[in-house]
């Protein structure tokens, strides 16, 4: 464990992710594409964030997490008749260049689909000729299996329909609402856009939980705070919280939560790092807290506890945040 403070830092320990990409495509110079997620079905469209890298990349070990400039990007799918026949073509846009390259899609053509992770919203494709590997992020995940599919169907010698390539315009590119702060507890009137990245419900004295909070593929920020969610007669619905699987910062500061569920650690998504769980009531903590072994901050300040589960000391925590009132727990550290 890195430290132990018995102090609470400003922002709740919470941590800030710098993205950091280089890619080169055909020498021009490095762009990482920054984008809404739209899907259009009839046209195969996708907006998404993408790196492209070619080959000579990989050799100089140039991570897919390094950046220095951003840009929208669409994806499109198309099928576009020649002399004799037909050929499948993967059409990547950006706003600096929205005519953008054309990669044909055919058996021969793409060495390797990496799909491990279409359910976060990323895959990646290594093609022949030009020799680059597109790398799609942050696509909403449902979108995305759509997408794929037709993609396999072509390399199995399918006949897809699809429509042919069209221009992508300078107006295709429409800024997506990224941030979110719902200020009324009339939630029934409120839609969550599914390009949101950071949702902030908080002050609303809520005594009940939103299912669609957990509905929004690529949230990386969660915070509901300064709420009453533990005294909702619905709080066992923080169980969908694993559905979040792009989550990264998570806030239940303020929320009267005498007892966790049995459950709640190993239903943490593996991709979250901060979790806030301050000014609450909790006595106790279960013992699957040792489960979430990607937690690298956890506020437990300014609760009721005596004790911690005895592996704690076994997680990879950079911080712990306790108060003087929590002394008593350190002791089990």
């Amino acid at each position: 464990m890195g430290c132990i403070r018995c102090i609470k830092e400003n922002n709740w320990g919470g941590i800030r992710e710098e993205k950091n990409v280089e890619e080169v495509w055909g020498g021009k110079d490095p762009s990482f594409f920054s984008t809404a997620i739209v899907y259009d079905r009839s046209k195969m469209r996708l907006e998404c964030e993408v790196v492209i890298l070619r080959d000579s990349d990989h050799c100089l070990g140039i991570s897919a997490r390094r950046s220095t400039k951003t840009s929208k990007a669409i994806v499109t799918l198309g099928k576009n008749h020649i002399k004799g026949g037909f050929r499948y073509l993967l059409h990547v846009a950006t706003k600096a260049a929205p005519r953008g390259p054309q990669i044909e899609i055919a058996p021969g053509n793409i060495k390797n689909v990496h799909r491990e992770r279409v359910s976060a919203g990323r895959m990646s494709l290594v093609f022949v000729d030009p020799p680059v590997t597109l790398i799609v992020m942050k696509s909403i995940p449902a979108h995305l299996q759509r997408f794929l599919e037709k993609l396999l169907a072509i390399l199995k010698g399918d006949d897809v329909s699809l429509k042919s390539l069209d221009k992508v315009k300078q107006s295709d590119f429409k800024a997506a609402i990224k941030s979110m702060k719902v200020t009324s507890d009339n939630l029934r009137g409120i839609t969550y856009p599914p390009s949101l990245e950071t949702l902030e419900v908080t002050s609303l004295a809520l005594r009940s939980i939103d299912s669609r909070w957990f509905s929004l593929p690529l949230l990386t920020s969660l915070d509901l705070s300064c709420n009453r969610l533990g005294q909702a007669d619905n709080f066992l619905k923080i169980k969908l919280i694993s559905k979040l699987t792009n989550l990264r910062v998570l806030s239940l500061e303020r929320n009267e939560i005498n007892a966790l569920p049995p459950f709640f650690f190993d239903l943490l998504p593996s991709s979250l790092l901060a979790l806030n769980l301050s000014q609450n009531l909790l006595v106790s903590l279960p013992d699957s807290i040792v489960k979430a072994k990607s937690l690298q901050n956890l506020n437990l300040s300014h609760n009721l506890l005596t004790s911690l589960p005895r592996d704690i000391s076994d997680m990879p925590l950079r911080c712990l945040f306790l108060t003087t009132i929590d002394c008593l727990a350190c002791r089990t550290i």
